[in-house]
């Protein structure tokens, strides 16, 4: 058990005391942060589609009981030249494929999604971009000390912030390295619709967010950057706009920021300070835009990487995998061997095993000119209430089998009222996280 208080996360601490936090906000399902980002961006881990190197026999999924797989544990994307080992896929619809129907920008920006390879000097220029060749190509183009992600590998120190050099011997320093972009925290990729497999880059800073999937004859051609960029094109888009040499209608509707490796918070390999970094950069630059009048950002966690605490949400989601065989045997022991409450007398969501939920508590802030200042939720709420937010903000419709049907709000953390849209902006120092 860890706990960090204002001494560390100080950036976190007081974003938390100027704009508004949630005490009971809760993983999705029980899991790991493969089944959280899909949380995030779909609400359902269910509808597994095509499987490689056994995803579906080594405890990736589970049977859901109704003729197809459930999402359980970090299989890595299939759509993805940067996946290197077992990978699956996703059907059904996402966030992603509601906001293109309805005609708006959105966009997934995350550390290291520029390979450091591109997939035309891969080829040597001979292979189609709609020719997709799941593991392609592991073990080809890493060199030290970045590890096998294919065509991305891109590496940071951990503990930078902190004077981290990486390295593997002994010292004060010598931290370790990890990769900048990491497969299975990228949710898009799963899905065909949503996927840019080859990591284009996006044709201009105009055309982020807008630049869709296209098809010959039902088949994506993996053409396009089809929303998905580098945290890097974030950053340049957002510096344009604050300088004014881009229109402020150029920040997509909806963004998804997911920092690299090093700075994404993870136990283990991401040192809070690095984390305070990143989060206090971003949010301080979009203050400096004319667009944060309306924006709101949700800070959020795909899971709790271990950092478990003693608060239970009960079953909202009921499963039984009482009768899966070895491997990968039961995945549920909430109530019982393979049981996740009663699926009798509570039937799953869209009757699939497999999503056992709500998992873990974690934090959840909202940072906005509309938040409730010094403001503590407690109603409860999901991963998937930020889709249920997103849905319901652009009159976007349900997705089908997904948690956004029985999700809490995050809509009493705002005050969208006649007298809301004043809390002020917070300017903070990346290295201290102090006010400036």
């Amino acid at each position: 058990m860890n706990y960090y208080d204002g001494n560390t996360v100080t950036g976190l601490w007081n974003y938390a005391q100027h704009f508004a936090m949630s005490d009971n906000s809760f993983n999705t399902t029980f899991g790991p942060s493969s089944p959280g980002a899909l949380n995030l961006i779909s609400g359902d881990t269910g509808g597994v589609g095509l499987m490689i190197n056994g995803a579906d026999t080594n405890g990736d999924t589970v049977p859901d009981g109704v003729g197809g797989h459930t999402l359980v544990s970090d299989a890595q994307p299939y759509y993805d030249d940067c996946s290197t080992r077992d990978a699956a896929s996703m059907t059904g619809k996402n966030i992603g494929d509601e906001l293109n129907a309805a005609g708006l920008s959105w966009g997934w920006f995350q550390g290291g999604f520029t390979p450091t390879t591109s997939f035309a000097t891969a080829t040597g220029g001979t292979q189609p971009t709609s020719t997709f060749i799941p593991d392609q190509f592991s073990g080809k183009f890493n060199t030290p000390p970045a590890s096998n992600e294919g065509l991305c590998n891109a590496v940071h120190p951990v503990g930078a912030a902190i004077g981290g050099t990486g390295g593997v011997a002994p010292g004060p320093t010598n931290y370790g390295n990890k990769n900048d972009y990491i497969p299975h925290h990228e949710p898009f990729q799963y899905y065909a619709s949503t996927a840019n497999p080859h990591h284009l880059p996006p044709a201009s800073l105009a055309a982020i967010g807008t630049d869709t999937q296209s098809y010959v004859g039902n088949v994506p051609q993996f053409n396009t950057a089809n929303h998905q960029y580098d945290i890097s094109n974030f950053n340049a888009l957002v510096g344009a706009i604050a300088h004014g040499y881009l229109s402020s209608d150029h920040l997509p509707a909806v963004s998804f920021l997911k920092a690299p490796g090093y700075q994404d918070g993870h136990a283990g390999y991401s040192d809070p300070f690095d984390e305070q970094q990143f989060v206090v950069n971003e949010i301080n630059a979009l203050q400096r835009t004319p667009d944060w009048s309306s924006t709101a950002v949700v800070i959020a966690y795909d899971d709790s990487d271990g950092w478990y605490d003693h608060v239970f949400s009960g079953i909202h989601n009921t499963s039984n995998t009482s009768g899966v065989a070895n491997p990968p045997g039961p995945q549920d022991f909430l109530t019982g061997p393979g049981l996740c409450g009663d699926t009798t007398a509570h039937p799953p969501l869209a009757g699939q095993n497999g999503r056992c939920g709500y998992g873990p508590r974690l934090p959840l802030l909202v940072i906005s000119p509309w938040a409730k200042r010094n403001f503590v939720a407690h109603t409860i709420s999901d991963q998937s209430s930020i889709t249920k937010f997103i849905e319901d903000n652009w009159n976007l419709p349900r997705i089908s089998g997904s948690f956004d049907a029985i999700a809490g709000s995050i809509n009493n953390m705002f005050n969208f009222g006649p007298s809301g849209g004043k809390t002020k902006m917070l300017l903070l120092d990346p290295v201290t996280g102090q006010p400036f």
